[in-house]
Parts: C-alpha cells; structure tokens; sequence
C-alpha cells in the first residue's frame, strides 16, 4: 500500500459475514481498503484490543426522532446522541410529527433542525402528500414516503406512481383496526403495482404472506424489530406498548427463525420516545436506538444468529437506499463502530442519552458495549465521551436503489 492512510486499524475486522484480522484503511473519511497483511503508510493508527471488532456503522431506517413541537419528547441532539452510543451512524427519519410533515414547507423546517443539531447522518420520508405533485418539488430531500393505516386509499395510485418514478421509496405501516395480516392483505395491491417495503412485521402469518409474495416475484422487502425479535407478550408491561402489538411466543420463534435465516431484507428500531407519564397513560412507541445492537451483537455472540445477521443493521439498509455505508467496501464511507465485548452489562433505561428513560428490556444482560465510533473516518465517539459537534451529521444522498425502481 503506497498511498498514505489517514486511519489504520489493526485487529479483528468484521467483512461480509467473517470477522478477520486484518488491517482497515481510511482515506479522506472513505474506506481505502481491507488487507490481511501489508507495509503501510498511515497519519494515525489505533490497534484493537484482543475483545474489540470493528463493525460498520449501523443504519436504522424507521426512526422517530420528534422534534419541531414533539421536542420534549426527543429532539435531534438527544435522539442522534442515543443513535450515536448504540453504534448507529445513519438514520431515516419518519414524518408523523407536530406538524405532520407532508410537504416542502414543513419539511424545510424539520431539516433546519437536523443540521443545526444531528450528530449521525440522516434522512427523511415525507407523509403522503396532498398532491402528486409535492413530491417533485421534495424529491432531493427525501429519501421516500411513508404511508399509514388511515391513508390507505385509491388516493394514493397517482401519489405511489409518481413515487416509483422518482425512485422514492414506498414504506407502508401495514395494519388495519390493529391487525397486521389485514393490513397485509390490504396494502399488497398496491405494492404488486408500485413495489414498497413493509416495516415492522410482527407475526407469523405476517412473515409467511411476505416470504409467498417475494417467492411470485413480487417487489416487496420486510423489516422487523428488536421488540419483535426478543419479548413475547408475556414479557412486557407499560414499557413495552407498541404498534403493531408484541404478540405470542409462537410469533416471536418465526421471527426470530427468519431474522437468524435473513428471510428479513433489515432489522430497524421504530425508535418512537414519549414521556413516561405518556406512556404510563397507553402511548404507543418505545426507545430502541440504543439497544438494537447490543441485543444483536449478543444473540450472534452466543451462536443463536450467524455473523451474516449483522448485515440486517447495517449492510442491507444501506443498500436497499443506494447509500455508500454499512459496509467496508472501498470507497464506501468510513463509518466505524468499534465493540468492545470484554465483559456484560445490564441495560438499565437510566442510562440512555434518549429523553425516554424507559426500555421494555430492562434489566436484559448484553455482552459488551459500543466504544468507539467513527463517521466518515472521524472519531464522534471515544470511550463515551463525544468528540464531534451539534451540526455534524450529514443528510443522506440517496442513490440508486436496487430495490423498486
């Protein structure tokens, strides 16, 4: 390697569901490459510990991050500082806010507020607009639209036509009157039509209607949940209030079996904060960017999930929205996040950089912690202390997406 390296890693390397010891290069905040062994000229260098690994930068794509008049909830300091320690460097942004984002105004709004406070990069999805036509005046902002339950209607056949042919993605809440496979069966006819995602799948017959439309060559992909994943419906109290429900421990095995197969194209949060007195009085939505990948981490540690499941955090977001992140691809950007897995810890909701201070896996016992984490080969985060500024992050270009073009 002639050219010189403004990062090296040495130490266990996460690539392509292995980890390696190897060597990991960064030139100008981009990966310059993996190497097994090599002389290399570098400005720094920074050796693992015999229990760190370097993993990419997690990518959340269904994240609540409030703000605007939802502020006391969370705000894009709090909420990108919880996606920060919990090792996510990327996150999309959902528009069901006060005001509901649903056009260029709005959304001009809420992306002023991004860039004064984030320190993760970011994105947005617009709501369903009034018109077909907003969606051309956005469509360099956004990374797609999301649509909910209560509009679910003909309205939207031009709205999803103009989408698809902007390349913006279409990411449906598939439930109706509370059920999931209704939802399910609802939404279909749209996306045998236009294509779209379906997020947070929570059920059996929810994951079996998916994997039979994908087998007919149906454009659709499907996240699910930590929530999902790790409780069942006996496991939860006030904490653990979400849409779609927690469901039984049958449902709770599929998903699971599915998530350790990667039937599932990304894992995702639906980070959604409230106050505790909100969610003591039945809000729906929990705090999650701070532990989806812990829970991970520990379930591929202990041998339940393979090394590949890491991939649904971080590699497969990134590329269902043409993004240059997730992975250590040359070229890719150089987003980092150094695990340390020495010893376990209890998670403990007082300990979130969140404003909701509350967690349905209180109390869960995770091997290890994030430590450090690079973005765009900047160190943001260092042994907990941060390192970058409110402003840092970055919105996300969309690329060219090779899921519903």
């Amino acid at each position: 390697m002639t050219e010189e390296l403004d990062l090296l890693i040495e130490g266990k390397i996460y690539s392509n569901g292995e980890i390696v010891e190897a060597y990991l290069g960064v030139v100008d905040g981009k990966v310059a490459g993996i190497w097994i062994s090599g002389t290399f000229k570098y400005r720094e260098k920074r050796a693992l510990e015999s229990k760190e690994v370097a993993l990419p930068g997690m990518m959340d794509i269904h994240v609540h991050m409030r703000g605007l008049e939802q502020s006391y909830k969370e705000d894009w300091f709090s909420g990108t500082e919880a996606a920060l320690r919990g090792g996510v460097t990327a996150i999309l942004d959902m528009p069901n806010n006060k005001p509901w984002i649903r056009d260029e105004n709005t959304l001009m709004r809420k992306m002023e507020e991004a860039k004064n406070m984030a320190l993760v990069d970011y994105g947005f999805y617009l709501g369903v607009p009034r018109s077909a036509g907003e969606l051309d005046k956005v469509k360099d902002f956004v990374v797609g639209i999301k649509i909910y339950p209560d509009e679910i209607s003909d309205y939207l056949d031009p709205i999803l036509q103009r989408a698809k042919e902007l390349g913006l993605f279409r990411i449906f809440h598939a439930e109706v009157e509370g059920d999931e496979v209704k939802g399910i069966r609802t939404v279909m006819k749209f996306i045998e039509k236009y294509g779209g995602h379906i997020t947070h799948v929570s059920s059996a017959e929810g994951v079996r209607l998916l994997l039979s439309a994908k087998s007919q060559g149906i454009e659709v992909s499907m996240d699910t949940c930590p929530h999902y994943i790790w409780l069942t419906e006996r496991d939860i109290d006030w904490r653990g209030y979400v849409r779609p429900r927690i469901k039984s421990s049958m449902d709770m095995t599929v998903i699971k079996s599915s998530v350790k197969s990667c039937l599932f194209d990304a894992i995702s949060t639906d980070h959604a904060p409230h106050t505790e007195e909100e969610k003591k009085g039945g809000a729906t939505g929990i705090p999650g960017l701070e532990t989806a990948l812990p829970l991970l981490f520990t379930s591929v540690y202990k041998g339940e999930f393979p090394l590949k499941a890491i991939d649904l955090y971080s590699r497969n977001p990134a590329d269902i929205f043409g993004v240059k992140k997730g992975c250590f691809l040359p070229g890719n950007d150089a987003d980092i996040v150094i695990y340390d897995y020495s010893d376990r810890r209890k998670i403990r909701g007082s300990d979130f950089s969140s404003k909701a201070k509350f967690t349905p896996f209180e109390g869960f016992e995770v091997v290890g912690r994030v430590s450090s984490v690079y973005i765009r080969g900047v160190l943001a985060l260092d042994e907990g202390d941060l390192k970058v500024s409110r402003g840092f992050g970055k919105p996300i270009v969309r690329g060219k997406s090779f899921h519903f073009e």
